[in-house]
C-alpha cells in the first residue's frame, strides 16, 4: 500500500524537506520539496536556539512548498547525537533497547536518564565461547537536542512520528545495492557541520562528526579581508566562477579546505585501521559546502580511492516536479539528508530517538481521532437512513398526487391536443420536403476560408480571390457527370464538388514555394484539385503565379441537419 512520508532536515543555515510517495516495488516518487533559510545563529552545531524562529521557518515552508502531509520523520546532528557499536547475548528484538540501556552507559558519554537510545542488530555471531552473539548499533542523542526538534515541530503544526540521525538518513538516500565493492564512505559538508559516514552494504559502520563546514571557511574568508559574514558568503560562492580571483580570498578558502580534507582524510584512514574493517572502496560527497572552490580536487589529492559528487535524486522518481536539468544539479547537494528521512529503511529497523511519551501521545491522539472519526461515520449513517427513511414515505404520498393529476391533465388537456399536433407535424414535413433539397448542396463559405487560411503558407500572400458554387458533380479526376441534387436527408459526398475557388494573385519568395505552397493546400480535406499556374518571376525576386481549386463536399452548409429533424 502505497504511503507518503516527509523528511524534515533543520540545518544550520536552512530547513529543507521532502515529500515522498513509496509504494513496494517501485522506485519512491517525490511530490514536493522545499527549503527556507534561517538567521545565522538560529541552529547551531545542530542544536536549535531560537525555537520560535524555526517554528515560523517551517510553518513558510509547508505554505509555499505544498506539503500535503502534517506526519513527518525529523533529522538530527551535532556532537551529542552519536552512534556506537556494542555486542549482546542474543535475545528477543523487541527486548533490546531495554537491555541496551544497561550495557550503553559504557560507550554513551551522556548520562542515561537523559539520553534517548535506539539500536537495531546489524550482525550475528558465535562469540570465543560458541555464544550467539548480536552485534547492535545503537544510535544516542541528548533528550534537550530531541525534545528541542520535536516540540520545535509541534509548535509548527507537523505530527512527528520519528526523530534519526542524518548520519543514517545519508546511508539510506545514496546506498546503489549495485555497488559490490567494499566500504563506501559518505562525506556531507553543511553549513555548520561536516558529517562522514561510512557503511557496508547499506548497514552503517562508523560515524564522525566535524566541526569545519561551510561556515567555518565563511568566516575564514571575512576574517582575511575583514569583510562582512554576508559579502564573505557571497564572495566564497563567486570564486569557482570563470575569471580574474582575489588571491587572498583564495589562499584563505585554500587554508580551510586543507583542513576540513585532512580531517576527512584521517577519519577515513582511522575507520580502515579498525580490527576486521576493509578499505573504504570509494568515497560519495553531498552537501552545499562541498561545491566550495578546490574541495573536491583537494580531497581527491588526500585520498587514493574514488570520489565522486553524490546524487540522491537519482535513487527517486522526480518526473512529477518537471525539474529542468539545471534546476536539478542546483538542489541535487542539499537533499540527500530529507530524502534519506522520508525513505523507509529497507530492513525495517530505522532508528526511532523519539521519546516515549511522545510517542505514546501521539498514539492515543491517532486512537481518538480515529474513535471520533468513527462516532462521526456512525451518526452520520444514523440521520442519513432516517432522511431516507422520511423521504421515501413523502415521496410515495407525492408519486400517489402525480399519477393522479398527470391522469387528469391527459383526459382533459393532452387527448385534445393530440390530432391538433398530428396536423402540424405533417404541415412541417411537408415543408421540410420543399426546403431541404435548396440547402443540401449549399456552400459553408466560412469553412472555406478557415481552410484557405490554415492551409495557405506563412510566406505566401494571396489576392484577387473569385468564390462559386456550382451544382454538385462527381469529382474532376473522374469522368464529369452531373449528379441529381439529394433529396431529403441527402449530403454530398467528401469527393463531390461544390463549387470553384480561384486566386489570380499568389506571390511566394521563390519557385520552389509554388509547388511547396500547393503540397500544402492539397493536404486540405476541403480543397480538391489544386493547380497552380502561370508562374512568373517579379523584379523583387519574388514570383506570382495564379491557382485554381475546387470546392469538397465536406465544405457542404449544415443547415440541412435543421430540415432533418425529427419532429416531435
Amino acid at each position: 500500500m502505497a504511503q507518503r512520508i516527509v523528511g524534515l532536515d533543520i540545518g544550520t543555515s536552512a530547513i529543507r524537506a521532502v515529500e515522498l510517495t513509496v509504494n513496494p516495488g517501485s522506485p519512491p516518487t517525490m511530490e514536493t520539496f522545499g527549503q527556507v533559510g534561517l538567521p545565522v545563529g538560529t541552529v547551531v552545531d545542530g542544536e536549535i536556539r531560537d525555537r520560535s524562529g524555526v517554528a515560523r521557518a517551517i510553518r513558510r515552508l509547508w505554505s509555499e512548498g505544498g506539503f500535503s502531509e502534517k506526519k513527518v520523520n525529523i533529522g538530527i546532528a551535532g556532537l551529542r547525537a552519536i552512534t556506537r557499536e556494542i555486542d549482546m547475548p542474543d535475545l528477543p528484538l523487541g527486548e533490546l533497547n531495554e537491555a541496551v540501556k544497561f550495557q550503553a552507559d559504557e560507550v554513551i558519554p551522556f548520562p542515561i536518564e537523559q539520553t534517548a537510545i535506539s539500536s537495531k542488530v546489524i550482525a550475528r555471531y558465535n562469540n570465543a565461547e560458541g555464544n550467539e552473539t548480536l552485534r547492535v548499533l545503537v544510535a544516542a542523542a541528548h533528550r534537550d537536542l530531541v525534545d528541542s526538534v520535536v516540540a520545535t515541530a509541534q509548535e509548527a503544526g507537523l505530527n512527528p512520528v520519528g526523530v534519526d540521525l542524518n548520519t543514517a538518513a545519508l546511508v539510506r538516500a545514496l546506498h546503489d545495492p549495485s555497488f559490490t565493492g567494499g566500504p563506501e564512505a559518505i562525506v556531507s559538508v553543511g553549513a555548520g557541520l561536516t558529517l562522514v559516514v561510512v557503511h557496508d552494504a547499506g548497514v552503517l559502520q562508523f560515524v564522525r562528526t566535524i566541526d569545519i563546514a561551510g561556515e567555518s571557511i565563511t568566516k575564514s574568508l571575512a576574517s582575511a579581508l575583514d569583510l562582512p559574514l554576508p559579502d564573505a558568503e557571497a564572495l566564497k560562492r563567486r570564486l569557482g566562477e570563470p575569471g580574474p580571483a582575489d588571491t587572498r580570498a583564495l589562499h584563505a578558502v585554500e587554508q580551510s579546505v586543507d583542513d576540513l580534507a585532512g580531517e576527512i582524510r584521517n577519519s577515513i584512514r582511522f575507520f580502515s585501521s579498525l580490527p576486521g574493517r576493509s578499505p573504504v572502496a570509494r568515497v560519495l560527497v553531498t552537501g552545499a559546502a562541498a561545491r566550495t572552490v578546490g574541495f573536491l580536487a583537494k580531497l581527491q589529492s588526500e585520498l587514493e580511492i574514488p570520489i565522486q559528487p553524490a546524487s540522491p535524486l537519482s535513487m527517486v522518481d522526480i518526473s512529477r516536479l518537471s525539474l529542468a536539468p539545471e534546476e536539478a544539479a542546483a538542489i541535487n547537494p542539499t537533499l540527500a539528508v530529507p530524502v534519506g528521512l522520508a525513505l523507509p529503511d529497507p530492513e525495517g529497523q530505522a532508528f526511532n530517538l523519539i521519546p516515549p511519551e511522545i510517542a505514546r501521545a501521539v498514539e492515543e491522539k491517532r486512537i481518538r481521532q480515529l474513535l471520533i472519526l468513527a462516532a462521526a461515520v456512525v451518526i452520520v449513517v444514523l440521520v442519513v437512513l432516517s432522511v431516507l427513511k422520511v423521504l421515501d414515505v413523502n415521496s410515495a404520498k407525492s408519486q400517489v398526487t402525480t399519477i393522479a393529476n398527470q391522469n387528469s391533465y391527459i383526459q382533459n388537456v393532452e387527448i385534445p391536443k393530440y390530432n391538433k399536433a398530428v396536423q402540424l407535424q405533417n404541415q412541417v414535413k411537408a415543408e421540410e420536403a420543399n426546403f431541404a433539397p435548396t440547402v443540401a448542396n449549399e456552400v459553408d463559405w466560412l469553412v472555406v476560408f478557415n481552410q484557405l487560411g490554415q492551409y495557405t503558407r506563412p510566406n505566401a500572400t494571396m489576392a484577387s480571390l473569385s468564390l462559386t458554387s456550382t451544382p454538385p458533380t462527381a469529382a474532376s479526376s473522374a469522368t464529369p457527370a452531373t449528379k441529381p441534387a439529394p433529396g431529403p436527408g441527402g449530403v454530398p459526398a467528401p469527393s463531390d464538388i461544390l463549387g470553384q475557388v480561384t486566386a489570380s494573385t499568389i506571390t511566394v519568395p521563390t519557385y520552389p514555394d509554388v509547388t511547396t505552397w500547393g503540397i500544402s493546400m492539397a493536404n486540405s480535406p476541403v480543397l480538391l484539385n489544386v493547380l497552380p499556374t502561370s508562374a512568373l518571376t517579379n523584379s523583387n525576386g519574388t514570383v506570382t503565379f495564379s491557382a485554381a481549386m475546387e470546392i469538397g463536399g465536406d465544405a457542404h452548409s449544415q443547415r440541412l441537419s435543421l430540415f432533418n429533424q425529427v419532429v416531435p
